[in-house]
């Protein structure tokens, strides 16, 4: 849907773009033929119409997806357990995975584009070679522990993954290495929703239910900052100087990462 709406109002997308500093025309230029590519096959997806040349059935569950920095390879995921690495530009399945032993619940792709990094309901946490789609790591998360929330975040480096957890209102920092759980980020007193990484690395960002955005230092875990919302905070995306999150009210966020309180920028 959001794809939809931003393929229907280039202009609005076109302004957040420059708010956030990026070169707004240059980035469009590329992104939309990928904005429409994507969008097409998430529909077909999401409807249980996957393009023959890809087989597989996804109608069990809502698809959702992770898309490279350059716009030309896509993994896609739902609740039937697999991962899908698509060729955007020949419009193509490279790698039809049956990834897990349970629903995947959310992928992230390193920022150099060569690894996909899964989780699922099971706490199994998964590294893909994306162009070779094969599995390289697997990793337990956190044993017995089943309180963990459906986001993912990976550092720009590649060698860190942040998950949340749901009923513990905590977020952990892992090692893809070694799958070593590092460190626990407290603070939130509800449900986090949603993390992601600064593109300089040094920030994690997370949104919870308890209304709040909350800024961590990745190094030691403290927290910077807390941001009061009005609502329940679902969704998170952080550039090296801009934060951006959504809450239920379907107001829009934005705030630079090394101030307080922002009011929402678009409802």
């Amino acid at each position: 849907e959001a794809l939809a709406e931003a393929m229907l109002d280039i202009q609005t997308v076109e302004e957040l773009l420059l708010r956030l500093g990026v070169n707004a025309p240059g980035f469009l230029t590329k992104l939309q033929p990928r904005m429409a590519a994507m969008l097409s096959f998430l529909q077909q997806a999401d409807s249980g119409l996957l393009p023959a040349n890809g087989g597989g059935d996804s109608s069990n569950g809502t698809a959702q997806a992770a898309i490279v920095p350059d716009g030309q390879l896509m993994v896609h995921f739902s609740s039937d357990f697999r991962l899908r690495f698509w060729d955007l530009s020949a419009e193509k399945i490279l790698h039809d995975i049956d990834g897990h032993d349970s629903e995947v619940v959310a992928c992230a792709i390193t920022p150099d584009g060569r690894r996909a990094v899964s989780r699922c309901k099971n706490l199994k946490l998964k590294v893909w070679d994306l162009h070779a789609g094969r599995e390289v790591a697997c990793f337990n998360l956190g044993g017995g522990n089943r309180h963990f929330g459906e986001d993912l975040a990976v550092t720009p480096d590649g060698r860190h993954a942040i998950t949340t957890h749901r009923y513990t209102c905590t977020l952990a920092i892992h090692e893809l290495a070694s799958g070593e759980w590092t460190r626990t980020l407290k603070g939130h007193t509800q449900p986090v929703e949603a993390c992601a990484v600064t593109l300089e690395g040094d920030k994690v960002v997370s949104a919870s239910v308890d209304q709040t955005l909350r800024i961590w230092k990745f190094d030691t875990g403290e927290c910077l900052d807390v941001i009061p919302g009005v609502a329940k905070f679902r969704c998170i995306a952080a550039t090296a100087e801009n934060i951006v999150a959504g809450d239920d009210m379907g107001n829009l966020w934005m705030l630079a990462s090394e101030t307080g309180p922002a009011a929402p920028a678009q409802q």
